[in-house]
């Protein structure tokens, strides 16, 4: 495993997705931090504090087409407090810079950009509820603060946001299916060999300018084995980037 990378966890799901990440992850080389963090005002903190480490002296080793940085927060859209994940992801993205510029420069163009975040949201059914509207209402100001000029360095950070949806074909999911789904592509995109393959670098670089942030993430239902997931994430990194 190459480059370094963070993994933190807001609340009880994000608490819940990183225990289980650190349950089946092997990383001998240590150059991947967990975070199990349960506020938004933590996680700069703690991502600081995991950067230091991770880049000290003989703990970073550069991945074979440069240094890369990859940074991925876990949550519940639905029980984030107001703006908290657009206040977190323009922090990161000061913290990357101010601290890090040297090696990461947010100021470069999106293919040239070697440090990315990447958030990973379970939210409700994307219907005409109350609770889907303010979470989609949260979503369009984190979009529009990303399309502002003025915020457009500590913006660079943020890659994608996938979306997880809580519905799927059998219907309404519940949290352990979302919760191995989250840890099954964490395990597939960071967490196993394929890092270093085209398909899997392809997909935790940044889009480009005119592309969309948002993706959706499927999930799968709670019937499914844990283990079976994670190798059906792996297959579908290796087939089509997830």
């Amino acid at each position: 495993m190459t480059g370094a990378t963070v993994l933190a966890g807001i609340g009880a799901f994000g608490h819940r997705v990183i225990t289980r990440i650190e349950q089946s992850l092997s990383d001998p080389e240590g150059r991947v931090q967990l975070l199990a963090r349960p506020a938004p005002g933590d996680v700069v903190t703690g991502v600081h504090q995991a950067l230091e480490a991770l880049l000290e002296a003989g703990r970073y080793r550069a991945t074979s087409t440069g240094q890369r940085l990859d940074l991925f927060l876990f949550a519940n859209a639905a029980v984030l407090d107001g703006d908290a994940l657009l206040e977190t992801c323009a922090d990161l993205g000061d913290l990357v810079q101010a601290q890090y510029g040297a090696m990461f420069d947010l100021r470069l163009p999106p293919e040239q950009r070697t440090a990315a975040l990447h958030v990973v949201l379970w939210t409700p059914a994307l219907t005409d509820s109350p609770e889907s509207r303010e979470v989609l209402g949260r979503l369009l100001r984190l979009q529009s603060w990303f399309e502002r000029p003025e915020t457009r360095i500590r913006g660079n950070l943020l890659a994608r946001v996938w979306l997880m949806p809580q519905v799927g074909k059998a219907g309404q999911l519940k949290a352990e299916g979302l919760i191995a789904s989250a840890t099954a592509f964490a395990l597939a995109t960071v967490g196993s060999g394929l890092r270093e393959q085209e398909r899997i670098r392809e997909l935790l670089r940044h889009p480009p300018v005119d592309a969309g942030r948002f993706a959706l993430l499927t999930v799968a239902s709670l019937t499914v084995p844990e283990a079976a997931v994670r190798d059906y994430a792996i297959q579908r990194a290796i087939y089509d980037g997830l």
